[in-house]
């Protein structure tokens, strides 16, 4: 009986405070801080969410103790999370609820892109670096960014296919930022023994293989 009556406070004081922090959040647009900048990038698709589907970016905009670049990064993965383009895991892969306790920025022990959504979550992960996508390097057809065919011309633009549409210099940023090298945000695509490791970045794009922050070999 205790413990029924305690569960059913801790979730009350739990709806509380993620009410509270989404009627924070929507206040931010006021300041001049970097709360406001956040609010400006994810107050429309928050408003597509909901107040319960949006808490998790609203605690990721909360969060204090990282870079902003890492910051923003937490914010756009916890937003992705909540429209369903990804799925938390464990350091191994196995599908998990997110908790906050992992090893990653942000608390992430890692995700698995949906696959059918693959093409949603390059997009994304391309407009958060504000990097170009290239419908002609994807053979999507001809691209109308003038930059993008003038940087192709002169060899400036290299495009390789296991980019995704993205230059090789952008691509390389990609795997920068989101690998568990010093100051980066702790991600990393889950090895397997035995295999070449120059696809699995892309794979991971693809949702062909999960992101991890503790990347042991997998059999």
């Amino acid at each position: 009986c205790c413990v029924a009556v305690g569960g059913a406070q801790k979730r009350k004081g739990e709806e509380q405070e993620g009410t509270d922090g989404y009627k924070r959040a929507r206040k931010w647009h006021q300041g001049g801080s970097e709360e406001q900048e956040l609010y400006r990038r994810y107050a429309q698709r928050m408003e597509a969410l909901g107040e319960e589907r949006a808490r998790g970016v609203v605690a990721a905009m909360a969060q204090q103790k990282m870079s902003k670049k890492h910051r923003l990064m937490h914010c756009e993965l916890s937003c992705l999370l909540a429209e369903g383009v990804i799925v938390h895991c464990d350091e191994e892969g196995s599908l998990c609820p997110f908790t906050g306790e992992g090893e990653a920025q942000g608390g992430w022990k890692g995700f698995l892109v949906v696959k059918e959504r693959s093409d949603e979550f390059a997009a994304r992960w391309g407009e958060l670096h504000g990097k170009h996508r290239c419908p002609e390097a994807l053979g999507w057809g001809v691209c109308g960014d003038r930059e993008c065919a003038e940087g192709s011309a002169s060899g400036e633009l290299e495009y390789k296919e296991h980019a995704l549409g993205f230059d090789k210099v952008t691509w390389k940023l990609f795997t920068e930022n989101l690998s568990t090298q010093k100051h980066k945000f702790g991600l990393v695509p889950l090895p397997r023994a035995g295999e070449s490791k120059k696809e699995i970045w892309t794979q991971a794009f693809q949702g062909l293989r999960p992101f991890v922050s503790r990347p042991r070999v997998s059999e």
